[in-house]
């Protein structure tokens, strides 16, 4: 479950219908906010990686993983292709999909693999939730980029503590 606008409204104890659209904007800004910060989606969704050659295995962009849609690539010959699914399926784990037990197929020369599936929480943690519900609290407060005499720390804090944990490793 995400973050609806009457539990922003209770969080934000607003009980007036006046802002509402201003509310779920924010609501929209916070999701967004989260599911880069996590660098995944919050519900199921489609997603679509490229990857220039197939290798031993396919490393996908987001988690967690819950189905796997369509491989297409242009194939050796410059036919538009694709792998099937059911017939000589993919092992996927841990974020990675292997090669079917007949291998990967050849492909055009600098041609590109797309693979796109579904990707997101099943039920969103209460986590995050709560850490959208701090987002929107506060951004409701201080609609302006700067307050004077105040600090954020310990909302950074917060945040952070609530979705660090379904936050996907980066490379800097």
């Amino acid at each position: 479950m995400t973050v609806t606008l009457t539990q922003a409204k209770a969080q934000l104890r607003v009980t007036h219908t006046d802002e509402d659209t201003y509310i779920t904007d924010l609501i929209a800004r916070a999701r967004a906010w989260v599911e880069r910060y996590i660098a995944s989606p919050i519900a199921a969704s489609a997603v679509i990686d490229t990857f220039l050659e197939f290798g031993d295995y396919l490393e996908l962009t987001r988690s967690p993983f819950i189905s796997l849609t369509s491989i297409a690539y242009v194939d050796s010959e410059g036919d538009a292709a694709t792998i099937d699914l059911v017939e000589t399926p993919p092992r996927v784990q841990d974020g990675l999909i292997y090669p079917p037990t007949t291998g990967w197929p050849a492909i055009e020369t600098y041609s590109t693999i797309t693979v796109t599936y579904q990707a997101g929480f099943a039920t969103t943690p209460p986590e995050l939730d709560q850490a959208m519900l701090l987002l929107i609290g506060h951004w409701y407060q201080h609609r302006e980029g700067v307050v004077v005499g105040a600090t954020t720390e310990p909302l950074d804090y917060a945040i952070e503590a609530l979705v660090g944990p379904f936050r996907l490793p980066t490379i800097a």
